[in-house]
C-alpha cells in the first residue's frame, strides 16, 4: 500500500482502463493478439507494453500478463493475476470476453475507490505519527538552541549514553509500532469477491454448473494465490439459484457487490481506528524518548552547569 498511494494514479485504475479498452476493441471485431498489440502502441502503459511484446515473441496473451518485467506492488500482482484469471475463465468457458473484460474493469474501478477512501481516511493519523515522532529530536536541538550542551551531555558519560541509549531504543520501536499499526489498517489480499465474479462469467458462456465451477478453480489454482474463502457464499447462492429456479449468475454479481461493500467499510473502519490505537505508541514509547532525549539532558546540563558556577 506504500507505493500505491505514493502513485499519483493508482495501478489499479490503470488496469481498469485498459480492461475496458481492450473490450472496446474486441467488440469492434479486433482480435485478441492485435487489441493488445494497438493498445501497446497507443498508450504509454508499461505493462500494456510489456503484455504486448509478450504476445509478439509468441507467448500467450495470460502468460504475457503474468509474465511482467517489472517488478510491481503486491496489490498490482494481484489484479494482474486477477485479469490473467479473467482471461482464462472467458477463454475457456466460452464466455464473450468483451463482456467479462468490462465486468472485470468495473471491478477494478470499485476497487480502486476503495484504496483511495481508505488511503485518505490514513493520511491523517499516519502523518500525524510521522510528526510526533521526531518530538523526542526537536526536544534535543531546543535545549541545544538554549545554550546548553545536551549532546555532550549524552555522550560525555554513563548516564549520558544510557538515556541516549534508552531513547533511541524507544524511537525506534514507536517506529515500527506504527509501521505495523498503519501496515494492519491497509488493505490487503486479492480484489474481494473475485472467484463469485468468475463463477458469474464461467456461467455466462452457457457452461454447466459443474463445468462453470471447475473452470474456475483451475483459474483460482493458476493465477490466484489466495485462499477461496468465497466458497461458502458460492454454495449459498447456487442454492438459492436451485430453490427458486432462476440463473446464478445475477445472483453471483450482487454477492460480489456485497463483498466489496463489506470490504470498503471494513477498510474505512479499520482506517478510522488508527487514530486512536496510534496513541498507544506515541504514550507509550514518544513521549518517554522525548523525556530521555530532550528534557533529562537539558536539567542534566543545568544542574551540571550550576555545580561547576559554584
Amino acid at each position: 500500500m506504500r507505493t500505491d498511494r505514493a502513485q499519483r494514479r493508482p495501478e489499479i485504475d490503470r488496469l481498469a482502463t485498459l480492461a475496458e479498452t481492450l473490450a472496446t476493441l474486441l467488440e469492434a471485431g479486433i482480435g485478441p493478439a492485435p487489441a493488445w498489440s494497438y493498445l501497446a502502441e497507443s498508450t504509454d502503459d508499461p505493462f500494456a507494453a510489456s503484455v504486448g511484446r509478450g504476445i509478439t515473441s509468441g507467448d500467450t496473451v495470460v502468460c504475457a500478463i503474468m509474465s511482467g518485467r517489472d517488478d510491481p506492488p503486491p496489490r498490482v500482482r494481484e489484479a494482474r493475476a486477477a485479469l490473467a484469471a479473467v482471461w482464462w475463465v472467458a477463454t475457456e468457458s466460452g464466455s464473450p470476453l468483451a463482456d467479462c473484460l468490462r465486468a472485470c474493469g468495473e471491478s477494478f474501478h470499485r476497487q480502486g475507490d476503495t484504496e483511495r477512501d481508505i488511503a485518505v481516511a490514513l493520511a491523517g493519523p499516519v502523518l500525524t505519527a510521522r510528526m510526533v515522532s521526531f518530538l523526542p529530536l526537536v526536544g534535543l536541538l531546543f535545549g541545544m538552541a538554549l545554550g546548553f550542551d545536551t549532546l555532550g551531555t549524552l555522550t560525555g558519560n554513563p548516564v549520558g549514553w544510557a538515556l541516549l541509549s534508552g531513547g533511541a531504543l524507544l524511537m525506534g520501536l514507536g517506529a515500527a509500532w506504527n509501521r505495523r499499526l498503519s501496515h494492519r489498517a491497509t488493505p490487503s489480499g486479492s480484489a474481494p469477491a473475485i472467484e463469485l465474479e468468475l463463477l458469474a462469467m464461467a456461467l455466462a458462456g452457457g457452461a454447466a454448473i459443474s463445468v462453470a465451477r471447475e473452470v474456475v478453480a483451475d483459474a483460482c489454482r493458476r493465477f490466484l494465490s489466495g485462499g477461496r474463502d468465497s466458497v461458502p457464499a458460492i454454495e449459498r447462492v447456487l442454492e438459492l439459484s436451485a430453490r427458486a429456479g432462476i440463473p446464478a449468475g445475477a445472483l453471483l454479481r450482487s454477492e460480489a457487490d456485497r463483498g466489496r461493500r463489506e470490504s470498503r467499510s471494513a477498510g474505512q473502519a479499520a482506517a478510522a481506528s488508527l487514530a486512536v490505537r496510534l496513541m498507544l505508541p506515541l504514550g507509550l514509547c514518544v513521549l518517554p524518548a522525548f523525556m530521555l532525549l530532550g528534557v533529562a539532558p537539558l536539567l542534566l546540563a543545568i544542574v551540571s552547569s550550576t555545580f561547576e558556577s559554584l
